[in-house]
């Protein structure tokens, strides 16, 4: 940390980085405040400006920094902040001159989509509740830490210390010791969807309610739901912000219909650039190529939101389609039309 003056009250400078669920940002701060987390912890500034700035989208195909005169953050959508011009150049809360005494816990923090694992440092006998709900300090100090960011852990990283903003924090789990884990390789974390539990009369419902199965007896169609979850051949996942659903040049004999989230489709030009070709909301349909003979994926998709999907496989829907000849029109219609909208926009990008 570098100072402007060495007179009281004037201002410092910060060299700090910055982490939002998506985003990591560096840049000089300007402030009155001589720690970093006295820093953070300012409740009166609701924003904080970084100049001379460069900013990294953590899970793009290509990681590369963009620049920027200045940026302007959200205090609330920071998750890990941590100074930068001297490592470790705050001391510990444990090292610090504090009027008490503070004992340091191991202990293992998930704040989605980060999970921590380090020493947090708290006053004896105060309960993990207490601790977490601090209202004056909204930043969380935690030391000796290891950070695996889970849409890219090829960016996970060590840090001797940093602050977790207390609102993102989903568990906080104390423990004498932490187990060793095997790293998560990045396919496994990209690919990876967790199974939700399918009502066949909730699922119908849905359905019936999207134009490409309006036309079907909801009744109906809860008792093939049924049937067709039994022999795994419909589901529901969700798809963390970030996942990566399929990938363009793979294979696939699965429709997918979006019950809630957004996701985007997008291919990749020579240079791996990513160019958007468009979105998908609740009721909107894709991966039609499954069943229209094509089983190649044309783009990828990821998901931008949580996201859960219903899964339908290539073979449920020939069945749904024999049972259901109704179900034909408006299947096509939906699934051309999408189609043609994207085959569209695809014809845009340079190079593919």
């Amino acid at each position: 940390m570098t100072t402007l003056s060495f007179r009281a009250g004037e201002i410092y400078v910060v060299y700090g980085v910055f982490f939002t669920a998506h985003s990591r940002y560096t840049g000089y701060v300007y402030t009155r405040q001589f720690r970093f987390s006295d820093m953070m912890n300012d409740l009166e500034q609701e924003f904080i400006r970084l100049h001379n700035a460069t900013f990294q989208r953590l899970y793009a195909a290509r990681q590369e920094e963009i620049h920027a005169g200045s940026v302007v953050l959200n205090r609330n959508q920071i998750i890990l902040a941590m100074p930068r011009d001297i490592p470790a150049s705050e001391p510990p809360p444990d090292r610090a001159q504090m009027v008490v005494e503070r004992e340091r816990v191991p202990a293992f923090l998930e704040a989605w989509p980060f999970t921590l694992e380090g020493l947090i440092h708290r006053v004896p006998g105060t309960g993990l509740i207490d601790y977490i709900h601090d209202p004056q300090r909204r930043f969380l100090p935690v030391t000796n830490c290891t950070v695996t960011y889970h849409l890219n852990p090829d960016l996970s990283f060590q840090s001797p210390f940093l602050l977790v903003h207390r609102q993102h924090i989903e568990t906080l789990v104390e423990a004498s010791s932490l187990g060793r884990r095997e790293p998560v390789r990045p396919t496994e974390v990209l690919r990876e969807a967790e199974e939700r539990e399918f009502d066949p009369a909730a699922v119908a419902a849905f359905l019936a309610a999207t134009p490409m199965f309006r036309s079907v007896n909801p009744d109906a169609l809860t008792a093939a739901c049924e049937g067709l979850s039994k022999r795994g051949l419909m589901g529901r996942r969700l798809y963390r912000a970030g996942t990566t659903v399929f990938t363009a040049g793979g294979r696939g004999d699965i429709l997918y219909i979006v019950e809630a989230g957004r996701l985007v489709a997008f291919v990749s030009d020579p240079a791996g650039r990513e160019h958007h070709l468009g979105s998908f909301g609740p009721g909107d349909a894709f991966g039609e190529m499954a069943i229209l003979g094509d089983n190649l994926r044309t783009f990828s998709v990821r998901a931008v939101e949580n996201s859960v999907l219903v899964t339908v496989h290539q073979d449920a829907v020939r069945e749904l389609v024999k049972q259901f000849p109704s179900l034909v029109t408006g299947l096509i219609n939906v699934l051309i039309q999408r189609h043609a909208r994207l085959t569209e926009a695809r014809r845009k990008v340079p190079g593919t």
